[in-house]
């Protein structure tokens, strides 16, 4: 049971769940950030939407300097929206 993760980015999980209720699904933008980053040796970075579509998403990858990989019209609107 020590392994079990009882806070998110520092806030507890009880009140993500009670403020949000549940299921919640939660992103920690400075670790999304941190990540891309890590990638920024390469000529170009891109996200693959399929992987996560959600536009705050979207458009924190965008911010942070990546492509947003699109496959169908509805993914290219989707990504534009973000």
């Amino acid at each position: 049971m020590s392994n079990i993760r009882t806070n998110i980015a520092g806030i507890p999980v009880a009140e993500l769940a009670q403020r949000f209720s549940t299921p919640t699904f939660v992103y920690a933008a400075a670790v999304i950030l941190q990540r891309l980053d890590e990638l920024r040796q390469f000529d170009y970075v891109r996200y693959a939407q399929k992987a996560c579509s959600n536009l705050a998403v979207l458009d924190l990858i965008r911010r942070g300097g990546a492509l947003v990989d699109a496959v169908s019209a509805a993914e290219i609107r989707r990504a534009l929206a973000a």
